[in-house]
């Protein structure tokens, strides 16, 4: 099954597959890089992070530097603290 994203209004731009592990693909890695500190920063905001640092200032922001929604956008939405 194809699912489409929609990014600033241009669709079909991104189509979603779900690959096996198995594949060792170095866009996956290059993903699971990424991710990893993302996800420790969302869940564990207060523990020290380098990765997030380094990922940080290449991430895109809206124009008075706000990054949630823009550059980080976490699915589905719920609140760590809960």
């Amino acid at each position: 099954m194809v699912e489409q994203s929609n990014l600033n209004g241009i669709k079909g731009m991104f189509d979603f597959h779900c690959v096996s592990k198995k594949a060792n693909l170095p866009g996956l890695q290059l993903a699971d890089l990424v991710a990893r500190p993302i996800g420790v920063h969302y869940l564990h905001p207060e523990q020290h992070n380098r990765a997030w640092e380094m990922l940080l200032p290449k991430m895109r922001t809206s124009h008075d530097g706000k990054l949630e929604g823009y550059g980080l956008k976490i699915y589905p939405q719920f609140d760590p603290t809960e």
